[in-house]
C-alpha cells in the first residue's frame, strides 16, 4: 500500500522542478533525476519513477500524475494540468510550491494553538484514571460505571486506547480517501465553525487557479473546469455545470456565479468589477490572497474556542468529581449511621 504524499514533499518537489522548467531543462531528464531522488521515502521514490517513465513514454505529465492518484492530490494534479495547458508549467510549479509552504505554516500555528488545550485534556483524562485508581480501594464508583479500583483503571486505559485508535484511522481515511468522496465535503461543510474554514480555503483555490488560467487566454470553458477542479471541495465543484450552463446561453462569467446562489457577495462583486474592468485574473488574484487570509483568521478563532471547550471540559471533570466525592462520602456516613 501506498500512502499519500505529504504537503512538505510536494513543497520541495515543486520548487525543484519549477526552477529547473524556468532554467530551460527538459521535463523528461528533471523527472529522471526526480526518479532517483533518496531523500524521500520509499512510496514516494516509486511513485515518481512511475511518473517519469510515463513521461518519458509520451504521456503529458498531467496524464502521468493521474495514474499515481492514490499517492496524490487532486489541487496538485489539476493545477500541473493548469500549467501544462497555459504553458506556464514552471510558474505554476513555483506558486504551488509556495501555497503548499503557507499551508504547512498554517497547519503548524494552528496546532501550536492547540498544545494548551491538549496539555489540559490529557490532565483531565490522567486526574480521572488516578481517581478510579485511588478511589476504588474504598470502593467508591465516581463515574458511576463500575469503574473501581485496578480492574476499572484497566478498563479505562483500554477504552481511552481504543478511541485513540479510532481516532488515527478516522484521520488517515480522511487523509488518504476522503478527499474522492463528496459526500464528506458535504458533511463537513455543515459543521459549524470547521466548515467555513475548508469552504474559505476552496474558494482561494478556486479564484488562484482561476487567475492562473484566465491569464493566458485559454478558452474560458476550459479555464472554469480546471479552476473548479483545483477547488478540490464537493459542494463548490459541483456548481461548474450551473456557471457553464449560464454561459452557454450567452450570460457572463459574474452572472454565471451569480446563478449559483451560493458565493459570497465579495466573490460576486469582484467578479462584476474583473468583468467590467477586463482585468479579472488580476482581480482574482487578489481575491485569492484575501481568502487565504480569511482562512488564517477563522482558524484563529477556531483554535481559541478548542481551547474554551476544552478548558469547560476540564473544569466539568472537575466539578463532576468533587459532587461524586462529596456525593459518596454522605452515603458512605448514611451507611454507617444505620449500623
Amino acid at each position: 500500500m501506498f500512502f499519500r504524499l505529504s504537503h512538505d514533499h510536494l513543497a520541495s518537489w515543486c520548487r525543484r522542478v519549477g526552477i529547473s522548467l524556468n532554467a530551460g531543462l527538459d521535463i523528461v531528464r528533471i523527472l529522471e533525476r526526480e526518479a532517483k531522488q533518496r531523500s524521500g521515502s520509499y512510496s514516494a521514490t516509486q511513485c515518481w519513477r512511475r511518473v517519469s517513465e510515463s513521461v518519458a513514454q509520451g504521456d503529458a505529465l498531467y496524464e502521468a500524475l493521474e495514474g499515481r492518484k492514490e499517492q496524490l492530490n487532486d489541487l496538485f494534479i489539476s493545477m500541473v494540468e493548469v500549467g501544462e495547458k497555459s504553458g506556464r508549467l514552471g510558474e505554476t510549479l513555483l506558486d504551488l510550491s509556495d501555497y503548499y509552504s503557507q499551508l504547512i505554516e498554517l497547519r503548524r500555528n494552528f496546532l501550536r494553538s492547540l498544545i494548551l488545550p491538549i496539555f489540559e485534556l490529557g490532565i483531565a483524562l490522567f486526574i480521572v484514571g488516578a481517581m478510579i485508581l485511588i478511589l476504588g480501594f474504598l470502593e467508591m464508583d465516581i463515574l458511576g460505571l463500575g469503574l473501581v479500583g485496578v480492574s476499572g483503571f484497566v478498563k479505562y486505559v483500554t477504552l481511552l486506547a481504543c478511541l485513540g485508535g479510532f481516532g488515527f484511522f478516522a484521520f488517515w481515511f480522511f487523509r488518504n480517501n476522503a478527499v474522492h468522496l463528496r459526500f464528506v465535503h458535504y458533511v463537513i461543510n455543515y459543521i459549524p465553525k470547521i466548515g467555513p474554514v475548508f469552504r474559505t480555503l476552496a474558494l482561494s483555490r478556486l479564484t488562484w487557479a482561476l487567475h492562473l488560467t484566465m491569464r493566458t487566454g485559454m478558452d474560458v470553458k476550459e479555464a472554469l473546469a480546471l479552476s473548479f477542479s483545483a477547488a478540490a471541495y464537493g459542494p463548490i465543484t459541483d456548481k461548474l455545470k450551473i456557471v457553464l450552463n449560464e454561459i452557454d446561453a450567452g450570460g457572463s462569467l459574474y452572472e454565471g456565479f451569480l446563478a449559483c446562489r451560493c458565493f459570497d457577495e465579495m466573490m460576486i462583486l469582484h467578479f462584476q468589477t474583473g468583468d467590467e474592468s477586463g482585468n479579472l485574473p488580476e482581480v482574482m488574484d487578489r481575491l485569492s490572497k484575501e481568502y487565504f487570509q480569511q482562512c488564517v483568521f477563522r482558524l484563529k478563532t477556531l483554535s481559541v474556542v478548542g481551547f474554551f471547550l476544552v478548558f469547560l471540559f476540564v473544569a466539568g471533570v472537575i466539578i463532576f468529581f468533587i459532587f461524586s466525592i462529596f456525593s459518596s462520602y454522605i452515603n458512605l456516613l448514611n451507611s454507617a449511621a444505620q449500623f
